[in-house]
């Protein structure tokens, strides 16, 4: 029954006498009203859109309930009971009616919107009403008001107005054990607030002001229903909807932001402007580079393994490249815009370029609460370039390895047919760093990001909304963290402050200090108190963003934490670094190393159950991929698991001489082919060097005693001995005996498969048999000796495990919105749209230019910690 879920009080139960029900039909919960005729002195029941006069079983009652009319007092009839009889051809029913009588007539208020704050629809999803905004905005519609049965397109509600509200409220809080009273302020705005009863719940509404206009939010939600005296009561007919307050403040920040830049004031302006100057200096550097013409004639192939083109040109580009650039080898027939059209300016060419970008990331400027678009699309994993720089499948991205007057030196994977190419300046790596910087700006100007009036905090002068979120006061520090953190000294005054500030401010805490006054070991202190005060029932998945400008930082910071054990994951690599292990993936080893050594200080035996593993796995990976190397390393595994193991002679005399017969195989004589390619075939690269060249090569012809035809050694003759007064008459011979020696001693493709030798097969077989037969751990161990291995000799896995259940993340500021912590941190299965932290601390924040340290800003939804040293 509506009645009791409402939890309001009922002045009288009665049954009327029987009605005809020939055309109409009612059922239990129905709602109607109550009316007196005046002139009949009759009480009329309104109700399925029709309208009855009834008679009282109990006429006493008739008095105590024409009373409410007399005052004028709203009402609400509720079907109880219902009985249906029939008296030949007629029908009647008889009806149990609760009457609700309120404090006074019914008001009608119109439009009312409330704002849902992330407190309130915490709460909401806690009490099951759903599992995000638009779930519980329909579930609170449905709860908090009534439809009588002959107004179906009408609302209604029963609320507490005015001082009763507070009074209620009031009620409501120290019912629910709240420490937390609201302070002056509040009581007078909630005088203008209301408290609507829902079904099992009530919710306190109070009126909040947000700079130029004021507006209604949740104070507290209650699903624990305590009864409202019906004194205090009112019916309202209203046309009640529910909205988001981020949404609200979102909105308001970006009308003030785009006032703000539309009068070219304040930080965000002038970074605009600069970032202008930067776009425009790319276009205009791409430009004066232009297309340079590949010319196989022109070009030299060098590098072990073919993947250094020299590249001789009529153009000096030394002023314009340095090894720090990236060039790109496309089709000529490529589409370049900024190339193609000389009069396109970085605005307009950065617009699209954002465009382009916020489809790839899955943003969408009309998305609320940073939820995900869904995208059938995905990221390229390899070489991309803007669509206003062209797609193209034989596209080859190059990196600048020397620049010299008339030469220069590229080097590229897979490098493809330099015949009718072009090479064009990459703009690629600025590129993807403008577009998160771009993308950054645009969240904070819309108030798309995670928390939106982040703008409002950046500019000067601007109008900040008063309701910024409130959260329960954390104690800066706990007995755990203080003994964790502080071990020998405790914090000082200072210091504790600091962290109490950070922990309760509710946008941005700066945290800055000279040198050597512990700000790092107060920056820990707030993760672990952050660490205790998470709901530990909800996924905690990097919920931390430690960021910086240089990896050394973000390193530094990251080596000082161990919260839960863990250590913590660093996404992004340094430029060109690659192979180079960070001090990060330095603690991680030792942490792995570590874990590994309590095993096994518990169950050595486990040692020989990961070797036979690993062997196993080792000969499943060259059944499906074999070849003579997988095959002589696996073999030369097997032979170093084996020494020491009983019975294991007559298997290592096997392995030793498959071993000697895999290494027979000579390898390629990469020497003689680096000198053919180093061969000069133009007449710029000869006039160079070109001399030098020919005669290396005719030393080693001579030196291997190799079998040339006499026609090009007389050509290779020519070469060695031309001096700068002769012609270069010669060189369309010299690109022949180049291309001939070439097909001599160039390696023939493999045409077919290689299988799996079967002796190879044999011998590990006996191997594993060995191995199984010597290890004392049983099946049940299986899955910790997997463990094991994986945690000892695959640290990529062990990183991927980490960062699933880690609390910290690291990135550089450019590095926050990697394709690499994407992958991890995003909502959606893609890996696209917005990413979003409860907590952002960025090191060194200072040496940060202000584009860059937008990008991890944006993506704070609770607090960022800025964190800087004083200088003189």
């Amino acid at each position: 029954m509506r009645f009791k879920k409402l939890n309001i009080e009922i002045i009288h139960t009665f049954w009327i006498e029987p009605l005809d029900s020939k055309d109409i039909s009612f059922k239990q919960g129905d709602l109607g009203r109550l009316s007196l005729n005046t002139h009949s002195d009759q009480l009329q029941l309104i109700i399925s859109g029709e309208l009855f006069t009834i008679t009282l079983r109990e006429p006493a009652l008739f008095n105590d309930i024409a009373l409410g009319f007399d005052r004028a007092n709203a009402n609400l009839i509720e079907v109880s009971r219902v009985h249906q009889q029939k008296d030949g051809s007629s029908a009647y029913v008889q009806l149990e009616l609760a009457l609700a009588s309120f404090n006074g007539p019914e008001i009608e208020l119109g439009v009312i919107d409330i704002a849902l704050d992330k407190r309130t629809l915490d709460q909401a999803k806690a009490a099951g009403l759903g599992n995000n905004f638009n779930d519980i905005k329909l579930a609170l519609e449905q709860l908090c008001s009534l439809k009588l049965a002959d107004e179906s397109d009408q609302q209604y509600a029963i609320a507490v107005l005015g001082e009763s509200a507070l009074d209620q409220l009031k009620q409501l809080e120290r019912l629910e054990g709240n420490v937390n009273q609201p302070d002056a302020t509040i009581q007078q705005n909630i005088k203008s607030g209301l408290v609507l009863l829902g079904d099992n719940l009530q919710l306190a509404v109070q009126q909040y002001s947000a700079v130029k206009y004021d507006y209604l939010g949740v104070r507290k939600l209650v699903t624990r229903t305590h009864t409202a005296p019906t004194r205090t009561l009112r019916l309202i007919k209203l046309q009640l909807s529910f909205s988001e307050q981020q949404q609200q403040i979102a909105s308001l920040a970006s009308e003030q932001l785009k006032n703000i830049i539309a009068e070219q004031k304040g930080y965000l302006s002038t970074w605009d402007r600069y970032g202008k100057s930067e776009g425009e200096q790319l276009l205009e550097r791409a430009r004066e580079i232009g297309r340079i013409k590949v010319i196989p004639e022109n070009c030299e192939i060098n590098g072990e393994s073919g993947s250094q083109v020299s590249i001789y040109t009529d153009k000096d580009l030394r002023k314009l490249l340095t090894t720090q650039d990236s060039l790109v080898m496309v089709n000529p027939e490529t589409l370049i815009t900024y190339l193609d059209d000389p009069d396109m300016d970085w605005h307009t060419f950065s617009t699209q370029m954002l465009e382009d970008y916020k489809v790839t990331k899955g943003f969408d400027s009309g998305l609320s609460s940073w939820e995900q678009q869904p995208s059938t699309e995905s990221e390229d994993t390899g070489y991309r370039e803007n669509s206003a720089q062209g797609d193209n499948e034989s596209a080859q991205l190059l990196k600048v390895i020397k620049v010299e007057q008339n030469r220069l030196v590229v080097e590229g994977d897979g490098m493809p047919p330099l015949h009718n190419m072009v090479i064009v300046q990459s703009i690629m790596g600025d590129q993807v760093q403008i577009e998160r910087r771009m993308a950054a700006r645009n969240a904070i100007i819309e108030g798309k990001s995670a928390m939106p009036h982040l703008g409002l905090l950046i500019e000067e002068g601007s109008d900040i909304p008063s309701v910024r979120t409130q959260r329960p006061k954390i104690k800066p520090l706990s007995d755990f963290v203080e003994n964790k953190i502080f071990p020998k000294n405790p914090p000082t005054r200072i210091q504790k402050k600091a962290i109490e500030i950070a922990l309760n401010t509710p946008d941005i805490t700066i945290i800055q200090g000279p040198p050597g006054t512990g700000k790092t070991t107060v920056i820990t202190a707030i993760i672990e108190r952050l660490n205790q005060e998470l709901d530990k029932s909800r996924s905690v998945q990097g919920d931390i963003l430690v960021s910086g400008y240089q990896h050394d930082a973000v390193e530094n910071l990251l080596n000082r934490l161990t919260v839960n054990d863990l250590p913590s994951v660093k996404f992004g690599q340094r430029s060109g670094g690659k192979d180079q292990s960070s001090s990060t993936d330095i603690k991680l080893d030792e942490w792995r190393q570590s874990r590994v050594k309590q095993v096994y200080q518990h169950a050595p035996e486990l040692k020989e159950g990961i070797a036979y593993l690993q062997l196993e796995r080792d000969a499943i990976a060259y059944a499906t991929k074999p070849s003579d190397s997988a095959a002589l390393r696996l073999v030369n595994k097997a032979k170093s698991l084996l020494i020491g193991v009983s019975n294991s002679d007559e298997v290592l005399g096997l392995l030793k001489s498959l071993g000697s017969d895999l290494g027979d195989h000579k390898s390629i004589d990469y020497e003689g082919i680096q000198r053919l390619r180093s061969l000069r075939l133009s007449k710029l690269a000869f006039m160079d060097d070109g001399v030098d060249r020919a005669a290396a090569l005719m030393v080693w012809i001579t030196a291997q005693n190799i079998s040339v035809d006499k026609v090009h050694l007389k050509t290779l003759q020519q070469a060695m001995t031309w001096y700068p007064e002769k012609e270069l008459n010669f060189l369309p011979q010299l690109k022949l005996v180049k291309q001939q020696l070439l097909k001599q001693f160039m390696p023939r493709p493999q045409l077919k498969r290689d299988l799996a030798r079967e002796d190879v097969k044999l011998v590990i077989h006996k191997a594993l048999n060995l191995l199984q037969g010597s290890s004392r751990s049983k099946a049940k161990n299986r899955a910790l000796i997997e463990y094991l291995s994986d945690l000892e000799g695959n640290p990529y896995l062990v990183q991927e495990a980490l960062a699933e259940y880690n609390l910290v993340y690291g990135a550089t500021t450019g590095q926050s919105e990697g394709k690499e912590i994407r992958r991890f941190k995003s909502k959606s299965s893609d890996g696209k749209g917005y990413l979003q932290y409860s907590t952002v601390i960025v090191d060194e924040a200072a040496r940060a230019s202000p584009r860059d340290l937008m990008i991890p800003m944006v993506q704070a939804k609770d607090r960022i910690i800025p964190h800087s040293q004083l200088r003189k």
